[in-house]
């Protein structure tokens, strides 16, 4: 059990090295494009932050369905090991009755 809370933490921790990473890529990238549209039409910067920002959009939305997946995995997990506990409770008392 203290291993699933252990990975849950560093799952945590791993997550917000992400978002962070994600963050500061995106305002590198908005940087970036000030710098770039400085001067230029409104239609052009439209086109620009397309080009841009989707291709991160589409990783970000699949990061957070991994990360939906993952805990769903991580809540069967535990409710797999509280029934694995019950019927290992059981099977001891079962024991004790029999000696």
């Amino acid at each position: 059990m203290n291993e699933i809370k252990q990975n849950t933490q560093t799952g945590n921790e791993s997550d917000r090295d992400f978002n962070q990473n994600l963050r500061n890529a995106g305002e590198k990238k908005m940087e970036k494009i000030k710098n770039q549209t400085t001067g230029m039409k409104i239609n052009d910067i439209d086109t620009l932050l397309e080009e841009d920002l989707i291709p991160n959009k589409s990783l970000i939305d699949q990061y957070n369905r991994k990360k939906l997946e993952a805990k769903k995995l991580r809540s069967r997990l535990t409710r797999l090991a509280d029934e694995i506990k019950v019927l290992g409770d059981k099977i001891k008392n079962i024991g004790v009755s029999n000696d």
